[in-house]
């Protein structure tokens, strides 16, 4: 059985069809795989911003408390001075007490 040029004229167009299709078929695959490590990339910058934005909330959080213990401390302090002025003077100790002298004789 011979291929006739007839018979030619009916392969040549489905061979370009063939390669046209393929050549679709691997630009699809191409777009699904830049689009697929596209959203991975967007996910990891998100990821990423996320875990930013919870460290500096964690810091400002931790900045927060120190300067709330910071001004207690000083308002303790000045506290402990101004009772140790109104009860005569004397001197305070750490705790905020008046520190006074006891005499033991013998």
């Amino acid at each position: 059985m011979a291929i006739t040029p007839l018979d030619m004229q009916v392969m040549v167009p489905k061979m370009t069809e063939v390669a046209r299709m393929q050549g679709s078929e691997t630009e699809r695959q191409l777009l699904a795989a830049q689009q697929g490590a596209e959203s991975a990339r967007t996910m990891v910058e998100a990821e990423t911003r996320e875990v930013h934005a919870k460290k500096d909330v964690q810091a400002v959080t931790l900045r927060e408390k120190r300067e709330r213990d910071e001004e207690a401390e000083r308002r303790k302090k000045r506290r402990a001075r101004e009772a140790g002025q109104k009860a005569g003077g004397r001197s305070t100790g750490q705790v905020g007490g008046p520190v006074g002298h006891i005499d033991i004789k013998l």
